[in-house]
C-alpha cells in the first residue's frame, strides 16, 4: 500500500453553525445535535466536546493496540480537558490530556504513552501546539 493511499475517508458536514446539527455523509449516518458552549442549557455537543472525544478515543485506541502487542490487558483510561479561552485573535482551545495506565511500571507506562502520542493521528495533528499538554497520571485532575 502506498503511504499516500487513504485507509479510510469520511466527510463531516456542518451547515447550521451552533444552531443545528453536524453529520457524517453516508458511512454510519452519524448525526449530532450541535449547540454553543456558551449556552449550557441547550442540548447538543460543541466543538470542545467533539475535540476532547476525538483525542481521548484516538489516544486510548492507540494505547490499546500497543498494550495488546505487549500482551498486556487493556485497562488504560484517557481523559481530555478542553478549555476555550480568549487570545489576541479571538478564541483558542487549551487541551489537557491525562492518561492512566494501571498495572504497568511507571517507566514502561511513560514509554507506552510517549509511543502512543507519536502514533495517534489526533495527537500528531495537535503536537507542537503550546496549548496542548499530555501527561501520565495516577489520579485524574481534568
Amino acid at each position: 500500500m502506498k503511504s499516500d493511499e487513504s485507509l479510510y475517508h469520511t466527510t463531516a458536514v456542518n451547515d447550521n453553525g451552533v444552531k443545528g446539527h453536524a453529520y457524517i455523509v453516508g458511512d454510519g449516518e452519524l448525526d449530532v445535535k450541535i449547540s454553543s458552549p456558551r449556552k449550557p442549557d441547550e442540548a447538543g455537543a460543541n466543538p470542545e466536546q467533539l475535540l476532547g472525544l476525538a483525542q481521548a478515543t484516538c489516544l486510548a485506541a492507540t494505547l490499546e493496540t500497543i498494550q495488546a502487542g505487549k500482551g498486556i490487558e487493556f485497562q488504560s483510561e484517557v481523559r481530555v480537558g478542553v478549555d476555550m479561552k480568549y487570545d489576541t485573535h479571538g478564541l483558542r482551545f487549551v487541551v489537557q490530556v491525562q492518561a492512566k495506565i494501571p498495572n504497568v511500571e511507571l517507566v514502561e507506562a511513560q514509554k507506552m504513552l510517549d509511543f502512543a502520542e507519536s502514533r495517534c493521528p489526533v495527537s500528531k495533528l495537535l503536537s507542537g501546539n503550546e496549548d496542548v499538554s499530555v501527561e501520565l497520571v495516577d489520579k485524574f485532575t481534568v
